[in-house]
């Protein structure tokens, strides 16, 4: 008798295996409220997603995207990432005066929803129950229409608060 029970319990151990090896399943993640609409007059656009604070001046920078000099009268200088209060500054980082010149600082980065709200870069804009949007903090996620919760890209939603692949 004890020795068919083991054998039972192997048998449905290697079913078990088998099955969760087939399909992946992993928790789903809880959605946070989506920001409320950006006052506009209180950021300068860089492009689509990045944005500097209202007196801040968008600036190319050496790794491709942007960066925000800290005041709109000082001039941004590619490729070394500083700008400049005066622009008779020479651009190499060596020649400046510390007081002359100040670092870029990064940008704000926001994803926008069909309502005008927002999420933080990286996450993605999924509608709640009310009409509204929340984030998911997972990028290009699967919004799961109970609207608690949301999926890894590559993941459905299986009900409850799993996600299968």
């Amino acid at each position: 008798m004890m020795r068919r029970s083991v054998a039972i319990l192997a048998l449905l151990a290697v079913v078990a295996l088998q099955v969760t090896s087939a399909e992946e399943v992993v928790p789903s993640v809880k959605k946070n409220k989506a920001l409320p609409s950006l006052n506009r007059t209180d950021y300068v656009p860089c492009d689509a997603t990045t944005y500097c604070l209202d007196g801040q001046q968008c600036c190319r920078a050496s790794w491709g995207g942007y960066g925000c000099c800290p005041h709109k009268t000082e001039e941004c200088r590619y490729p070394n990432d500083f700008c400049y209060d005066d622009p008779k500054s020479p651009p190499s980082r060596n020649s400046a005066t510390p007081d002359s010149r100040s670092k870029m600082v990064p940008p704000l980065k926001y994803v926008f929803c069909n309502d005008g709200s927002y999420c933080l870069s990286g996450e993605t804009c999924c509608k709640d129950t009310y009409g509204g949007y929340d984030c998911c903090p997972l990028s290009y996620a699967v919004c799961c229409s109970g609207g608690l919760f949301c999926c890894p890209h590559g993941y459905y939603c299986a009900g409850g608060a799993l996600c299968r692949k």
